[in-house]
């Protein structure tokens, strides 16, 4: 899937949704940017800020990160399309395409459909190719489940942890393809609103139990990701190689350690990390600085480090 790195700007998608400037939405509804910003700010901070959208395509953002890539659709019956560089793609469905106006550029990395019953999908897609779907429930009368089906690759199945709340999504040998981090929704004063996923088969469903007692608008996602590498450098001296995980690694289940130190070694040129010590190295970080330091920037593995028991390595903090 060849893509531009770059992520559409408002005036690109413009050009793409014919007679679309500044997105219009009637004076008795609130504006769904305005309404995720109140909420969940976070979440377009995330977005990804250099979008296209291919001359002539039937895409409305693009979004390619090196081995990742993120398509969002201007006909919301296409889905949305995330794809690895290894060749994987999958593509999710969004809540009432059949109903769904086509996609209205709001921001730089973010489209969103009018779904004609209360609510308003709003995908953000990230710098690392992952995409949250975030859905805008204007009222008590929209609905309270909002279906996502997924077309994997062969074989492939969504596995929900119930102790997590975390979809795993495992081809059939057991390998992590990708995932849906926790589910989570918010009402307009920023209080939770009880929220879980069903998975039935391939199709993952987000029930989100608002009611006439909460604040409205309420905001809900799924968060959909691939990558878990966004890159490795080595330092000048060549003895700390340098791991940069992507934000959606650092809200994965532990069934994505191995398939992490997979990416590292695809991303590194030669063979000078493949040490025990050296792998070791990473799933110590994985399981453990991923959790108490989210914020870290890189996490450095040592090419010089003895190879120790992970207990040791653990109690050093994963280095020395």
């Amino acid at each position: 899937m060849a893509v531009s790195r770059n992520l559409l700007t408002l005036a690109a998608c413009t050009s793409l949704l014919v007679g679309i400037g500044a997105p219009v939405h009637a004076v008795d509804e609130p504006n769904p940017l305005d309404v995720i910003q109140s909420v969940a700010p976070e979440v377009l901070a995330a977005a990804a800020d250099d979008p296209s959208a291919p001359a002539g395509g039937d895409d409305a953002v693009v979004v390619d990160a090196g081995d990742a890539t993120a398509m969002l659709p201007d006909d919301p019956t296409d889905g949305v399309t995330l794809g690895a560089d290894d060749g994987d793609t999958m593509s999710i469905g969004l809540p009432n395409a059949s109903e769904a106006d086509a996609a209205e550029a709001e921001a730089a990395g973010v489209v969103s459909y009018d779904n004609g019953d209360g609510s308003t999908t709003v995908p953000v897609v990230r710098d690392d190719a992952s995409v949250q779907i975030l859905t805008v429930i204007d009222g008590p009368e929209a609905p309270r489940e909002y279906v996502y089906p997924l077309e994997l690759p062969d074989g492939a199945a969504l596995h929900l942890d119930e102790a997590s709340g975390f979809v795993s999504i495992l081809s059939s040998d057991g390998e992590f393809l990708g995932g849906v981090a926790p589910a989570w929704a918010k009402d307009a004063m920023g209080a939770d609103v009880a929220t879980h996923y069903e998975v039935v088969g391939t199709t993952l469903t987000q029930v989100v139990e608002h009611s006439a007692g909460v604040a409205y608008p309420v905001v809900a996602d799924p968060w959909l990701g691939m990558a878990l590498v966004q890159r490795v450098v080595w330092t000048s001296s060549m003895k700390t190689l340098q791991v940069y995980s992507t934000d959606f690694a650092r809200v994965a289940t532990n069934l994505a350690r191995w398939a992490g130190w997979a990416e590292v070694q695809i991303k590194t040129p030669g063979t000078r990390e493949n040490t025990t010590s050296m792998q070791d190295q990473y799933l110590c970080h994985f399981d453990a600085v991923r959790l108490r330091k989210p914020d870290k920037p890189s996490w450095n593995l040592d090419l010089g480090r003895p190879n120790v028991s992970w207990a040791k390595m653990l109690l050093s903090s994963c280095n020395p």
